[in-house]
């Protein structure tokens, strides 16, 4: 199994340009709702005060093509108002919080925890000693690969509670302390290339 720290993965990981980490919508729905270009990088979207039109961006980045219409159902207006309030409020005690804010039955509905996650990292959410980062099923898988991640548990590839969130939280920042980059750049590294060595 790898390991993230050995130098042949670490002196590259240092250097991937994750600021520079750009998304071109496709869905010609999105390009009607967006307020900028219709390519969003993560330094665009990481200067964005918070607003509705950097949730827009935000969701718009996450599901580009907008495939089973996830991205429009999620910006419906009644939708979007909701989880603007949700952001605005900014209070929350815990990840757990935080998570209890978003899915099904929640006060956001249509935004499941990997989406969640999404907007905790571009609104630089810290909590618990932890700035939020990005989690999805191709990072979820990716940890088979990899020493430092392969004691982590997921409920399923897009399905995680608050503890396991923290759990890979813990894991990623020390693991990029250790390498000496930062956290999101460890992050790209995984959902890029995280399965790509076996």
């Amino acid at each position: 199994m790898n390991r993230l720290t050995d130098p042949k993965f670490a002196d590259f990981i240092k250097k991937l340009p994750v600021q520079d980490h750009a998304v071109a919508i496709t869905s010609k729905k999105l390009l009607r709702l967006l307020p900028a270009a219709s390519s969003l990088s993560r330094s665009y979207l990481l200067g964005q005060a918070p607003s509705k039109n950097l949730l827009t961006e935000i969701i718009s980045w996450g599901y580009p093509a907008d495939k089973r219409g996830t991205a429009t159902r999620i910006l419906e207006p009644s939708i979007l108002a909701k989880m603007n309030s949700a952001m605005c409020a900014g209070v929350w005690a815990s990840w757990g919080d935080f998570f209890s804010k978003f899915g099904k039955g929640k006060s956001v509905p249509y935004v499941g925890v990997v989406t969640a996650t999404k907007i905790a990292y571009f609104y630089k959410v810290n909590l618990q000693g932890f700035d939020g980062l990005i989690l999805d099923g191709r990072i979820i898988n990716a940890k088979n690969y990899w020493h430092e991640l392969a004691h982590l548990k997921f409920l399923g590839s897009n399905n995680f509670n608050d503890k396991q969130y923290v759990a890979y939280l813990d894991v990623m920042h020390t693991t990029a302390a250790k390498i000496g980059c930062t956290a999101d750049q460890l992050e790209f590294f995984l959902f890029v290339f995280g399965a790509s060595f076996g």
